[in-house]
């Protein structure tokens, strides 16, 4: 099919649509609006043809239906919706693909209740681990301008799961990076990622590491050397807590990212070395 027969093609099925999906399909982003006038088609010929037959059919869609209904309802802007999108997260039953596109369906809508809705269930030690996980991704990375303190209590409990904790740590390290550089808030953001270079998980060393690279931290050389060495605990994304340091130890003192190679690796273990080096001279010198 050559581009114009699946222009029309898309436009075909976009003159099936009834209104409501219609205004719907002008919210969507341009890269997934074909994607989401066949997804709405479908539900149309469920007979989902408005705002509250969507509600009423909720419990009952499909798994392959409800992520269309989850974005659906980001898409209409209607707050109303988040106590029940709320509700949803925290059931037991809900799998994980239907966290993911709840939470996502949260941000899209935004507002003063689905952020202390989420706040809520990542402080919530009754959760499900990977639903406190979920609620703390998407208030790392779908949130702006937030307090970074609202995940310091989540990475200092040692008993949390590892991965949730690491979430966490990432959060802060995106959310703490923008903080003015003289509040208080800074330093103590800034303890708490050097606190995290010596944790017992890997999980949150790793996110410890690019913690203190994005803040810059050069006082975190010495351990970072030491990790680069010795870490081979593999873990965010296949990556080891080593990798990680390195990439970190030549940011910190190059300026800039280091190139992989062909096969995607980085060339940086002569720098760590260097670094290393440098480091054991002038603690001699200091002496």
């Amino acid at each position: 099919m050559n581009a114009r027969a699946a222009k029309n093609s898309a436009t075909r099925g976009t003159t099936r649509l009834c209104v409501f999906y219609r205004d719907l399909l002008k919210k969507s982003h341009p890269s997934v609006r074909e994607t989401n006038a066949r997804s709405f088609l479908v539900l149309q010929r469920d007979g989902v043809k408005n705002y509250a037959t969507l509600l009423k059919r909720l419990d009952f869609l499909p798994k392959e239906k409800l992520r269309t209904a989850f974005e659906i309802l980001g898409l209409t802007g209607k707050r109303a919706v988040v106590p029940t999108l709320l509700e949803m997260l925290q059931q037991v039953q809900t799998d994980r693909g239907s966290r993911f596109d709840i939470r996502n369906a949260l941000a899209t809508l935004g507002g003063q209740r689905a952020f202390k809705g989420l706040v809520r269930v990542l402080n919530d030690q009754e959760q499900l681990p990977e639903t406190r996980f979920e609620a703390c991704h998407g208030l790392a990375h779908q949130w702006f301008g937030l307090d970074p303190a609202i995940f310091f209590a989540v990475v200092k409990d040692r008993t949390n799961d590892p991965h949730l904790r690491g979430q966490a740590v990432e959060g802060i390290a995106i959310h703490g990076n923008y903080i003015d550089r003289r509040r208080r808030s800074r330093r103590a953001t800034t303890e708490v990622l050097l606190d995290c270079l010596d944790d017992a998980e890997a999980e949150v060393r790793f996110w410890g590491v690019f913690g203190v690279n994005c803040f810059g931290l050069k006082q975190a050389l010495p351990k970072l050397c030491k990790l680069s060495r010795s870490d081979h605990a593999v873990a965010a994304l296949g990556w080891s807590v080593a990798e990680e340091a390195k990439d970190a130890i030549f940011v910190l003192t190059k300026g800039y990212w280091p190139e992989p190679d062909a096969f995607g690796r980085r060339n940086d273990a002569k720098q760590a070395r260097k670094v290393s080096n440098t480091e054991s001279k002038r603690r001699r010198n200091e002496k």
